[in-house]
């Protein structure tokens, strides 16, 4: 018997309980991400104010559900909006990327 049926056996007696799984919320990291740059860059103004334009799209979201191919989509999308260079998009990636490398605070939000 596999592993897996043992354990389907377990949840439908009710000796096995599933833990919902912990998901944190974009706008926590995001304020995480602001408390590191307060603390640590020089360059405090430009990163507030785009990460402030990123919360507005994926503040609600769970982290862990956002997508590469939907921060691609959304740096493609803005680019077009803005009437930008690359380059404006290429410094939205690097807030994406700070704020997605940084330790995520634990805390759940359901």
């Amino acid at each position: 018997m596999s592993l897996d049926k043992t354990r389907m056996g377990e949840l439908r007696t009710g000796r096995l309980t599933v833990v919902p799984k912990q998901t944190i919320k974009f706008e926590a990291i995001a304020e995480n991400a602001l408390a590191f740059s307060a603390a640590y860059h020089i360059d405090k103004r430009n990163f507030g104010q785009r990460l402030e334009i990123i919360n507005k799209d994926f503040q609600d979201r769970s982290a862990d559900s956002i997508l590469p191919s939907e921060i691609s989509k959304w740096l493609r999308e803005g680019v077009d909006e803005w009437d930008s260079e690359p380059s404006t998009s290429n410094r939205y990636k690097a807030v994406f990327s700070k704020v997605l490398s940084l330790p995520w605070p634990m805390e759940r939000s359901f």
